[in-house]
């Protein structure tokens, strides 16, 4: 039985057709697995990318939901799974232009986060500087410097002064 999904899926690849090599695998994991399933969760999400890239916001909307239910169900409310799938679904509802879903995902994010590994980690920074991208394109100027301001300290002090830092305004 292996060999054939797997040809299949390689001749997908051949033609260009990503989309359906990745749902050949993901049947496969999912047969092997069962629908909850950390694997199967992270399979969610690499097609909630594909279409992502694809620009098929709704597909991608869909899987990411569906991983982070997996998640959810595994780990519970509290876990760096769950955070990161906030996060991918802030950034897709950023991308769809649903300004008030992005902040209350990337907000649902931060606070896992800080939970998990306090305030200094990288994807605390990441997740301040999520919220000043958003802040700025609300136009809310005061709230994207504060959490610049708070995305900065963290890069310098994992950093240094003089490093390089991702964050930009």
């Amino acid at each position: 039985m292996w060999p054939i999904p797997q040809q299949l899926a390689s001749l997908y690849e051949n033609m260009g057709n990503l989309p359906k090599k990745r749902r050949i695998l993901f049947e496969i994991l999912k047969n092997l697995f069962g629908d909850n399933h950390s694997n199967v969760a992270n399979s969610y999400i690499n097609l909630g990318s594909l279409y992502d890239n694809m620009g098929n916001l709704q597909k991608a909307e869909e899987f990411y939901l569906k991983s982070l239910k997996i998640y959810e169900n595994l780990f519970g409310e509290n876990h760096s799974n769950v955070a990161m799938s906030y996060n991918n679904l802030g950034i897709l509802y950023e991308n769809m232009g649903n300004l008030p879903k992005t902040e209350k995902f990337y907000l649902k994010s931060l606070k896992i986060y800080e939970n998990l590994f306090g305030e200094n980690p990288l994807n605390v920074a990441t997740s301040y500087n999520n919220l000043r991208s958003l802040y700025d394109n609300m136009g809310n100027l005061p709230k994207a410097e504060k959490n610049y301001l708070k995305s900065l300290k963290i890069y310098q002090n994992l950093f240094g002064e003089n490093h390089s830092c991702p964050t930009t305004i």
